[in-house]
């Protein structure tokens, strides 16, 4: 099992997590708000914590009553007013004896829910024992470390230690692992009320697994090849569901590329750039590839016949 399928079984068991990075360190400060955004959009109950700002004598964290708890009954108290609770220990049960101001109190009113006291802690860009912070670690919660240095040491319960990449691109394909069970629900809701040709499902899956992000630009790419598109009986404009999709705020980024081979003589990438705030990166490319252009998005011939070269002057144009 690789790291990132570890990372995933984790992530999905949980639906309370907390991120700690340390204020000291920009890169990991990237990667936990990278991280944050991403789960916070895949309707996770995140937070994120400089851990600077852990509580004082977090080692010895006194788990509140409804981290102790099984089960929380709540009672509204509306025109009644509490004053006492008796309980009653049967056989069979329990009895709840309620004293109020003589107020009415609607069944309605009382609610009874399961709790789950346990949380996942990701600690990102702690590499030495003497510097992880105390985390306020209740009973059941487990502790999942991320890190790019290869002598980091293993201080989690996981530990996802990728080395040669940068914190916040091994957060990105945590996020993008994570991010396939929810696109393929949402795609298979939108299809009951429009029609979604199969070879736009099958583009897309193709593009979700291409996706790469590249942390030194802030730039989300994919790829599309001539074999892909024929593999998928489908054509450039099958391409429309993974613009839509890929860009809907999952995945936090600067600019969106989409690069694709055109069947043509001889055969050509072809690309469109999106940036929803930086309108010169549109225009630049947009004028250097003769494309066209609205005010966040250019389509553009690279005249390049391989991805790699295409994407190299690219990224030329998009860091000048």
């Amino acid at each position: 099992m690789t790291n990132l399928e570890q990372a995933q079984g984790v992530f999905e068991q949980y639906k309370d997590i907390a991120i700690f990075a340390s204020k000291d360190n920009s890169e990991a400060l990237e990667a936990a708000n990278y991280l944050l955004h991403g789960l916070k959009k895949l309707s996770k109950n995140a937070t994120f914590l400089p851990v600077e700002d852990v509580p004082p004598h977090a080692s010895n964290y006194s788990p509140s009553n409804q981290a102790k708890a099984d089960f929380l009954i709540s009672i509204k108290e509306g025109g009644a007013k509490l004053s006492q609770l008796f309980y009653e220990k049967t056989n069979s049960g329990l009895n709840l004896f309620l004293k109020t101001d003589g107020q009415e109190i609607k069944q309605g009113d009382i609610d009874l829910r399961p709790l789950k006291p346990s949380r996942l802690l990701v600690v990102i860009g702690i590499n030495k024992k003497e510097q992880s912070p105390l985390l306020p670690k209740r009973e059941n919660d487990f502790s999942m470390y991320i890190n790019n240095q290869e002598k980091s040491a293993c201080l989690g319960d996981i530990n996802i230690i990728e080395t040669g990449r940068g914190l916040t691109e091994i957060v990105f394909e945590i996020v993008k692992t994570l991010s396939r069970p929810y696109f393929i629900q949402k795609i298979e809701q939108e299809a009951q009320t429009k029609f979604i040709a199969n070879s736009e499902r099958y583009v897309f899956e193709t593009a979700l697994s291409n996706l790469q992000y590249n942390q030194k630009n802030s730039l989300l790419s994919t790829t599309l090849s001539h074999a892909d598109l024929i593999k998928n009986n489908a054509s450039p404009k099958d391409i429309k569901l993974s613009l839509a999709e890929l860009t809907s705020e999952i995945f936090s980024f600067c600019g969106f590329l989409l690069l694709w081979e055109q069947n043509s003589s001889p055969l050509k990438v072809h690309g469109i750039f999106y940036s929803p705030n930086n309108r010169a990166n549109v225009e630049k490319l947009a004028l250097n590839f003769s494309g066209q252009q609205n005010n966040k998005a250019a389509i553009f011939n690279t005249q390049e016949n391989n991805f790699k070269t295409a994407q190299e002057k690219i990224n030329s144009l998009l860091n000048n």
